[in-house]
């Protein structure tokens, strides 16, 4: 493999890491309320912006599992990650309880702080959940990369399985709520489990199964020759797939009458699915400009898990001082705020990654 493809490869990973940090502090800095039963053009943007969003999380996902499949492994080196992880949640769960009950929340009672750690109560350190759900991928890849190397089918198979599982269970409820509606019978609002103990990837955020081992066969599809219309393609049906994500948000919003999640409702939908991959696709376009633009980029590819620790507890504070200065329900301002936050982050990690010890607990 040349050296310029090498580099192009690379190229695209960053640029997906940096579109997927920046969605998450996007996201999770959010203070603008969305009222879809408003009818209003504006409220319709906003809310299929929001929905853009939910290819973030799958796309990192994704990314580890075509970086991991595709290294050497090693058992001893592996399970000492593993432990380096366990480490860096529970060290990173007492710094959010502890700063958020301190300044935030004012609740500095041992037993409550005690009790939010280990519950990773929401507004407390519930962001982790993506460490957590890494840890047990991480469990199973030992597995999976044996599979990789010498049986790759074996391993088609499980995903194909997981995926109807999945995805399938997903499509039955989106089919089930419309099916309600055309019946005029009460609207399910909650989730179902249509395959009952059928399905092992309940609790443990199964659809990460689906977009890891998804970057494993990812190496392939970069190899094809990119080309403009390819590129237009893939940011079409990308489109696409978020607009059908935003109508059925919006479809279940109105007759549930509450606000429907597209973020965290569209991880295991088809919709998200296919976004993911676009997503992928169209990145494979990108060559990193040779100026502080792509620098920029690459040094926050580089430090996306430092800045998503700290992302987790200054977001909390962002949307307070939005809140603070009246400005929750400009979504601009909230892109700004989004902004300058990542900026923040970046520079915080670039001086704690010269500190010897606290630089162990933002890189894994």
């Amino acid at each position: 493999m040349s050296s310029s493809t090498i580099h192009k490869r690379l190229d695209h990973l960053d640029l997906l890491k940096f579109l997927s940090i920046f969605s998450v502090i996007f996201f999770h800095c959010l203070t603008v309320s969305i009222n879809l039963q408003s009818h209003k053009l504006s409220a319709y943007l906003a809310y299929f912006s929001i929905s853009c969003l939910s290819v973030s999380i799958p796309t990192f996902f994704l990314i580890n599992g075509r970086l991991l499949f595709n290294k050497p492994f090693l058992l001893k080196k592996h399970l000492k990650k593993i432990m380096h992880l366990i480490i860096i949640v529970i060290i990173w769960d007492f710094f959010n309880v502890f700063i958020k009950g301190t300044f935030l929340y004012h609740e500095t009672a041992f037993k409550d702080l005690l009790h939010h750690m280990w519950s990773f109560d929401a507004g407390w350190s519930n962001q982790l959940w993506f460490l957590m759900s890494l840890f047990i991928l991480y469990l199973f890849f030992p597995i999976f990369k044996v599979a990789y190397d010498f049986k790759k089918g074996y391993l088609f198979f499980f995903f194909v399985i997981a995926f109807c599982l999945i995805f399938g269970n997903s499509t039955l409820l989106l089919l089930l709520r419309i099916a309600e509606v055309i019946l005029n019978i009460p609207f399910t609002n909650s989730d179902v489990n249509f395959f009952n103990q059928f399905n092992p990837f309940r609790g443990i955020y199964g659809f990460t199964f689906i977009y890891f081992l998804l970057g494993a066969f990812c190496l392939p599809l970069e190899k094809f020759k990119q080309t403009k219309a390819k590129f237009c393609i893939s940011l079409s049906i990308f489109l696409i797939s978020i607009l059908l994500l935003t109508s059925y948000g919006v479809f279940c919003s109105l007759y549930s009458g509450t606000y429907f999640d597209t973020v965290w409702g569209g991880f295991d939908t088809l919709f998200t699915f296919i976004g993911t991959i676009c997503l992928f696709f169209c990145s494979l376009s990108y060559h990193a400009p040779a100026n502080i633009i792509g620098t920029f980029i690459q040094f926050i590819s580089k430090n996306t898990l430092g800045i998503y620790l700290l992302q987790s507890i200054l977001s909390d504070f962002a949307r307070s001082l939005l809140s603070f200065l009246g400005y929750t329900d400009n979504i601009f301002i909230n892109l700004i705020c989004s902004f300058l936050l990542l900026c923040l982050c970046a520079i915080l990690i670039y001086l704690l990654k010269k500190l010897p010890i606290i630089s162990k607990i933002i890189i894994l």
